[in-house]
């Protein structure tokens, strides 16, 4: 019987195989079963603390924060989208995707 949990992951296997017989003799060969996973994947929000920053003087950067509503067992990759006039690497920093690790709620970049 497969347990449940609530956590996003991958499919599971297990395989079964006689490993010893009293009174009898095994001609069983080893059995897969594949737990499938129901959980649904988390949904992303996306926090920015400050929402202007100045060019020279305090404060010159912001920090970005993304939250899942439920943890996962999986990495969870979200790429950005940048929009706008500002040009990156040139006007600012921002990597192209952000990572949350497995087994963690959020992360935070500046």
């Amino acid at each position: 019987m497969a347990l449940g949990d609530a956590i996003d992951e991958r499919d599971e296997t297990v395989t079964l195989a006689v490993n010893n017989v009293t009174n009898g003799n095994s001609i069983a060969t080893p059995q897969t079963v594949t737990i499938i996973d129901d959980d649904p994947k988390p949904n992303v929000t996306l926090l920015v603390g400050n929402a202007s920053i100045n060019e020279k003087t305090a404060p010159t950067s912001t920090s970005v924060k993304v939250e899942l509503d439920a943890v996962s067992g999986l990495d969870v990759i979200v790429t950005l989208k940048k929009d706008g006039d500002a040009i990156n690497d040139t006007d600012y920093t921002l990597p192209g995707t952000i990572t949350i690790t497995a087994g963690t709620a959020s992360t935070t970049v500046t």
